[in-house]
């Protein structure tokens, strides 16, 4: 049984940048707005980065290579089991500003990005040798 979780930097990356977030909001939106309506604005970004951090963003896989499942949670409950004896499995990597890294397994995305690069490769490879994905094989040239 291999556990993947979401990575500690992405948490404190996220806690850090919840106050700084809504202190640029303040100090931008100050010069247009009375007072009362930039605090609130700067709040609710404060509040809504936070909720992000530490809510949405907590995921985790724990695949069970004797049965071959993979179980997904979000805050501590399961979302979905996963059989993966002939799952479909693909996956879809952006890294950059924005980065997104979507897990597809049986027409089903799943979004992986909190989980960072590196440790979703280690477990994508890992679905992939539960799964028995053929590589695929190109001719260049003859």
């Amino acid at each position: 049984m291999t556990i993947y979780k979401r990575k500690i930097t992405n948490l404190i990356v996220g806690l850090l940048s919840a106050p700084a977030a809504a202190f640029f909001l303040l100090a931008i939106l100050r010069y247009f707005l009375s007072p009362l309506i930039t605090i609130i604005i700067s709040g609710i970004a404060f509040i809504l980065i936070l909720y992000m951090t530490v809510f949405s963003d907590n995921i985790k896989f724990i695949i069970d290579d004797e049965n071959k499942t993979m179980t997904y949670y979000e805050n501590g409950k399961i979302v979905k089991e996963y059989d993966l004896k002939d799952a479909d499995l693909s996956y879809n990597i952006k890294l950059g500003n924005s980065s997104k890294i979507d897990l597809m397994i049986n027409g089903e995305r799943i979004d992986c990005e909190p989980l960072g690069a590196r440790q979703f490769e280690q477990m994508y490879h890992h679905l992939e040798s539960l799964v028995g994905v053929e590589p695929i094989k190109l001719k260049v040239g003859e």
